[in-house]
């Protein structure tokens, strides 16, 4: 398994413990006045519901398709919005089963869930986000056919030393062809994922001429969906709102989306 899965998996499963713990908290240990009316049996199932809401919505505003992206204060919008609705959801379950929720249970659990989510998710970033992806040897497709990806092939074949690993090129076919990259066309920019999948490709390196706007930007979220690492060449400039690393291949520094 990648290390790329094993940190998404990791991320859900520690979501869903932090999830149940404060919860479990909340709903299970209260002895307040709102818990009169409602038995241990149903504040379990309270838990379970905001447990799952919680992991669903994070799902859904993509917390677990992406590596390295959204960017922090994206992340932080995110989670804030999921919390926001699971705990919405366990007022509405609460009140229509005819269990009080109260309102200081629902507050307080979901200031602890996002507080505790945004410790546990920058851990987690310290000790498998970034730093992995600027150590680690990775199998790479380059994104571009023109003169400046047939000479970063060439570089990295030239430099592996630099721990990244060359295994084609995609691209416009008729402008490889042209450059004479012919051979090391794997196909085109639309299929990306597929060819990424196929060839078992750790992360894409990007070329400075090879895209510019709106279609730069569908790219770099299809691959990070992908949960792959991004990198750039150096003539890439304005990049996103995220952080970004440098890693060198030779003369040639490489930027790492973040």
């Amino acid at each position: 398994m990648r290390w790329w899965k094993r940190f998404w998996y990791a991320q859900i499963v520690l979501d869903g413990v932090t999830a149940a713990l404060v919860w479990i908290l909340i709903l299970v240990f209260d002895v307040g006045p709102t818990s009169v009316g409602r038995s241990i049996a149903h504040s379990w199932i309270l838990v379970a519901v905001a447990t799952i809401a919680t992991l669903i919505l994070l799902w859904r505003r993509m917390m677990y398709t992406a590596l390295l992206s959204p960017t922090r204060s994206e992340e932080g919008l995110a989670v804030l919005t999921a919390t926001g609705l699971a705990t919405s959801i366990v007022a509405v379950t609460g009140n229509l089963l005819d269990w009080p929720v109260g309102a200081w249970e629902l507050v307080l659990g979901g200031a602890l869930f996002y507080l505790a989510r945004l410790f546990v998710r920058g851990t987690l970033r310290l000790l498998s986000g970034s730093e992995r992806v600027m150590q680690q040897d990775l199998d790479v497709i380059i994104v571009g056919a023109g003169e400046d990806a047939g000479e970063l092939y060439e570089l990295m074949v030239d430099h592996p030393e630099s721990g990244l690993r060359p295994l084609g090129i995609i691209g416009d076919p008729a402008a490889g062809k042209q450059h004479g990259l012919g051979p090391l066309m794997l196909g085109t920019t639309d299929r990306v994922v597929e060819i990424l999948d196929r060839h078992n490709a750790d992360a894409v390196l990007i070329t400075p001429t090879s895209f510019r706007g709106p279609a730069f930007r569908l790219l770099s979220r299809l691959v990070q969906q992908s949960g792959r690492p991004v990198l750039f060449s150096n003539g890439i400039s304005r990049l996103a709102d995220g952080g970004f690393s440098i890693r060198n291949l030779s003369h040639e520094p490489i930027t790492v989306l973040q």
